[in-house]
C-alpha cells in the first residue's frame, strides 16, 4: 500500500509569491512481508522551485533523483505490479532521494515534440556499498542528513518525447563514495560510483511499454580490486494491456489489466553467477484509477557467486491507493 500527501502551495509573505513554489510529498511504503525493509515512512520530496521560465527553473531541498524514469515515478498506485523491478531496488536503491539543488526545464523543438532536463548536486552514495565481502549499490544508498565526504556527486536525466505517448530518456548519477580526507590530510584515494541508465515509455489506448537499463562502474580501493565486483548492470522490459473497462454501472471507471514483467540483475559482469532474474505475470483490478488490486504470479532464479542456481516462485496479491 502506498500513503501519499502532496502539498503544492505558493508561499504569499515571499516577494517573489508568483515564481516561487513550495513542493513537499511524503509517502509510506509498506512493502510485502517477503521484502526485507518493506516498511518506511519518510519525507521522499522536499523542495523550493524557482520558476524562472519554462526552460530553466531552479530547485533546491531533498529531490527525487532523476536516475531512471521508474525512481520519478514509482507509488504503488501507478506501478502494475506489487514489487518494484529487481533493477530499480538492487542497483538503483529507489525511492532514491537525495538532498542537493539544481536546474530543471523543458524545450518543445516542435508542436508534437518535448525535450526535458534535471541535473543537481546532491549529496551522493557513501561507502556502504562495501559490505563485507560483496558491493551492493542499494547498501550505500545516500544519505538526507550530512554528507559522508563533502564532496557533491551530480544526477541528471535528459528525456525526448517525439510524439504524444512516447518517451526515450538517458541519466546518469557520477560521484565520490569514499572519505578520502580527513582533518584537512589525505587518508586514501578518491573512488567513484558511476551509475547511466537509459529508459523508455510507450503508451496507446490501452496498450503500454515500459522498460529501462542501468549499468554501475564501481572504483575500488587498493586490496579489494579483483576480489569484489567493480561493474554490475540490471533491467527490465514490460508491457501491459488494459481491457474490459466500465465493468459495471457503479464503477464506470473499472478496468483489468494483465501484464508481463521480465527482469535481472547481475552484481558482477565480469563471471558467471551472482544475478538474480525474475519473470512476473499480473493481472489488476482498479474499480476507479486511483485504487488497484494486483494478482501476480513471480518466477525468480537466483544465482550465488558459484553460479549454483535456486528456483522460486511466489503468489502476491496487494492493494494500493491514494489517500
Amino acid at each position: 500500500m502506498a500513503r501519499r500527501k502532496h502539498i503544492k502551495r505558493i508561499d504569499p509573505k515571499h516577494f517573489l509569491h508568483e515564481t516561487t513554489n513550495r513542493v513537499e510529498r511524503r509517502e509510506l511504503d509498506e512493502g510485502c512481508p517477503h521484502e526485507e525493509g518493506g516498511e518506511e515512512i519518510k519525507v521522499e520530496l522536499g523542495v523550493i522551485d524557482f520558476e524562472i521560465r519554462e526552460e530553466l527553473n531552479f530547485r533546491a531541498g531533498i529531490i527525487l533523483s532523476p536516475l531512471g524514469r521508474f525512481n520519478l515515478s514509482h507509488d504503488g498506485p501507478v506501478n502494475e505490479l506489487t514489487d518494484r523491478p529487481l533493477v530499480t531496488t538492487e542497483l538503483i536503491p529507489s525511492t532514491l532521494s537525495e538532498p542537493g539543488m539544481g536546474f530543471w526545464g523543458s524545450f518543445y523543438p516542435s508542436a508534437k515534440s518535448r525535450i526535458t532536463y534535471e541535473l543537481y548536486a546532491v549529496n551522493g552514495f557513501n561507502d556502504g556499498l562495501i559490505n563485507g565481502a560483496e558491493t551492493r549499490t542499494n547498501q550505500g544508498k545516500p544519505s538526507l542528513a550530512e554528507d559522508n565526504n563533502t564532496v557533491p556527486a551530480v544526477v541528471g536525466r535528459v528525456a525526448f518525447s517525439p510524439l504524444s505517448g512516447l518517451e526515450l530518456a538517458s541519466s546518469f548519477h557520477v560521484g565520490q563514495y569514499n572519505v578520502s580526507t580527513q582533518e584537512g590530510g589525505s587518508i586514501a584515494d578518491r573512488e567513484y560510483l558511476k551509475i547511466i541508465a537509459t529508459d523508455w515509455e510507450y503508451r496507446r489506448n490501452r496498450f503500454h511499454f515500459v522498460g529501462e537499463y542501468a549499468y554501475a562502474s564501481i572504483g575500488l580501493p587498493t586490496g579489494f580490486q579483483g576480489f569484489l565486483a567493480d561493474s554490475q548492470q540490471g533491467y527490465y522490459v514490460q508491457t501491459g494491456y488494459r481491457f474490459l473497462t466500465g465493468l459495471s454501472s457503479t464503477f464506470p471507471q473499472s478496468s483489468l489489466t494483465g501484464i508481463v514483467r521480465v527482469g535481472s540483475v547481475d552484481f558482477d559482469t565480469a563471471t558467471k553467477g551472482d544475478s538474480h532474474r525474475r519473470v512476473t505475470l499480473g493481472l489488476n483490478l482498479r474499480p476507479i484509477e486511483d485504487t488497484v488490486f494486483k494478482f501476480d504470479y513471480q518466477i525468480n532464479t537466483e544465482h550465488d557467486p558459484l553460479n549454483v542456481s535456486t528456483p522460486g516462485r511466489a503468489f502476491l496479491f496487494s492493494v494500493a491507493t491514494y489517500f
